[in-house]
């Protein structure tokens, strides 16, 4: 079993409240013969659950589960871009309701944030985030089409970025990102089910491939009702 499949299942297990007996997880050496995986993937899998901040290492001691953390915020220290916002909230019902699908040409001021040049072909998408049925955000994302060759109303509602790994084979390095707030125009207050000029916190992001090209923008506004950040 390989990292990623791990740490869901170890999450899970967390929000399932299957180590509270003990506070903290399994030994590595149990984990190993328990889901039949390496060392190497305990570890990473280990240190996904850390850097998301369900849990912490105590040196001689373990991995202990970290008390008073509700699984309802933002962790903007981890990138649930790469791992879709459905794996982040495994209990909860997560849309993305696609807005607007589009092929344009970039123009200065996104061909500066991306490093490209101007006119370059980018995918244009407008999509809709709902957690359990509340407005949680809205999305504008722009993508190299040199890079992500393909895109429709399918893998938008789904997960853009499991489809650019698993299906594309583009590896994925890092990430970017710009957090702020501001006032929401008429159009995103809309969206969101709020008045304009209502308060939105926003997350820039620029995506990086593992050789270092940006192939991804994207600004999320985020609905202030629904938003609480782990920093």
């Amino acid at each position: 079993m390989d990292y990623k499949q791990l740490s869901k299942i170890l999450e899970k297990n967390i929000n399932d409240n299957l180590y509270n007996n003990i506070g903290k997880l399994p030994t590595e050496d149990e984990i190993i013969e328990d889901y039949n995986s390496t060392r190497y993937s305990v570890r990473k899998a280990i240190n996904t659950l850390i850097d998301k901040g369900l849990v912490y290492s105590v040196q001689g001691s373990g991995v202990f589960i970290r008390k008073n953390i509700k699984n309802d915020y933002i962790n903007i220290s981890f990138d649930y871009g790469y791992t879709g916002l459905k794996n982040k909230y495994p209990d909860k019902k997560v849309e993305y309701k696609l807005i607007n699908l589009a092929i344009i040409e970039s123009q200065e001021e996104i061909a500066n944030k991306m490093l490209c040049e101007v006119g370059k072909k980018l995918y244009y998408i407008i999509r809709l985030i709902k957690i359990d049925n509340n407005f949680f955000a809205v999305e504008y994302t722009y993508y190299d089409k040199d890079v992500v060759v393909y895109l429709n109303k399918e893998i938008i509602e789904d997960s853009i970025f499991k489809y650019i790994q698993n299906v594309l084979n583009v590896k994925i390095g890092f990430s970017d990102r710009i957090v702020y707030c501001e006032k929401l125009n008429s159009y995103d207050a809309k969206l969101l089910n709020l008045s304009r000029n209502s308060p939105s916190l926003v997350n820039e992001n620029l995506n990086y491939l593992k050789n270092g090209n940006i192939f991804n923008f994207s600004k999320i506004i985020y609905n202030y009702k629904y938003t609480k950040l782990l920093i």
